[in-house]
């Protein structure tokens, strides 16, 4: 990656010197993968490659490399899972993978967000929504106001293109989103009130709406979304009491 550590050309000498001192006990060694497909890149494993080179040279110098790792999500997901001691999913970990990468379908998202209708409002066909008036209704229909916004979070790109779950059916966005506002076409879901609950991530019913789906509405990538929740969002931990820790 370049952000941190030594190039590999000079691992082997920094290794030298830590096996040389009395007061220094190695306890791993890792690198992480440039690639966001992981081993399914040609970058990648030439990457993967060039680590095993260093680890074959290393254990000439000292047998106990400690801790060796370089999976993270993409890198389980494209076979390294099993190659070295351990690994270290992020993104996976919440259930939630690029949906381009092998076993992304099979993960069950751990992370939701939630908010609910404040305000409805029937509009007459041709009338506005949102700043500059980007959306207009192409019919007769009924608008949902839910209080969140790119303030906490929700990317201003995912409209339009983007949906909550209301009762379990898709209530697209309509308009931009705002700092603190977002509104929703509800008129083909019936009995819409104040106070419904609207998914923005998550389950609701038969229909799911995952961190992949709003990041290819925002065009960015699922770990943005997961990163950029606003402090206004309200935490809630579920589950995990009794995890063991080893």
């Amino acid at each position: 990656m370049g952000r941190l550590g030594v190039p590999p050309a000079r691992a082997l000498e920094l290794l030298r010197k830590i096996a040389q001192s009395p007061h220094l006990e190695l306890a791993g060694i890792m690198s992480h993968l440039a690639a966001t497909r992981g081993a399914l890149d040609p970058s990648g494993q030439a990457q993967v490659r060039s680590f095993d080179a260093f680890l074959d040279a290393a254990r000439a110098i000292t047998p106990n490399l400690g801790w060796i790792h370089m999976a993270n999500s993409a890198g389980i997901s494209s076979g390294l899972g099993s190659r070295y001691d351990t690994v270290r999913p992020g993104l996976a970990a919440y259930g939630a993978m690029p949906n381009d990468l092998p076993g992304a379908e099979h993960l069950r998202p751990v992370m939701r967000l939630r908010s609910q209708v404040v305000f409805l409002k029937d509009l007459p066909q041709g009338a506005p929504v949102g700043y500059e008036s980007t959306w207009r209704a192409e019919h007769p229909t009924r608008i949902a106001t839910l209080p969140i916004g790119y303030a906490d979070g929700l990317p201003w790109r995912a409209s339009p293109g983007g949906a909550v779950l209301i009762r379990g059916q898709r209530a697209p966005i309509v308009g931009r989103i705002s700092m603190d506002y977002t509104t929703v076409d509800v008129g083909q879901i019936r009995d819409v009130a104040v106070g419904d609950r609207a998914t923005l991530i998550g389950c609701d019913g038969g229909e799911t709406i995952r961190l992949g789906d709003v990041a290819r509405w925002a065009d960015t990538i699922p770990y943005e979304i997961s990163c950029s929740l606003g402090r206004r969002v309200h935490r809630r931990y579920v589950g995990g009491e009794d995890l063991p820790v080893p």
